[in-house]
């Protein structure tokens, strides 16, 4: 196989991981915007430092795990993180998005 049978195939299988990697995404955004709403029924404004810890530390253990440059997930995971956050802080601050 040449190059670009090569790079063809690598190519597919990154659309093929992009289209999971959207799904577990839009997953996570589904249960953020549950969160939000369980939070705003309780009146809990909140949000746990302790649980973003509890995530970046679990991540940058799995990433050493698999030899995956640590620095990359955790800016991924904290970008997830940010954005759970901002979406959770409308739903209690009764802004649509």
């Amino acid at each position: 196989m040449g190059y670009q049978e090569e790079l063809n195939e690598l190519r597919k299988v990154i659309d093929i991981t992009d289209d999971v990697i959207l799904n577990s995404i839009i997953m996570r955004i589904d249960l953020s915007i549950e969160l939000g709403v369980l939070k705003k029924e309780y009146g809990i404004s909140e949000m746990c430092q302790d649980r973003r810890k509890e995530i970046l530390d679990r991540v940058t253990y799995k990433s050493l795990e698999r030899g995956t440059p640590t620095y990359i997930t955790k800016k991924i995971f904290e970008s997830l993180i940010d954005n759970s956050v901002d979406l959770q802080q409308m739903i209690l601050s009764g802004k649509k998005g």
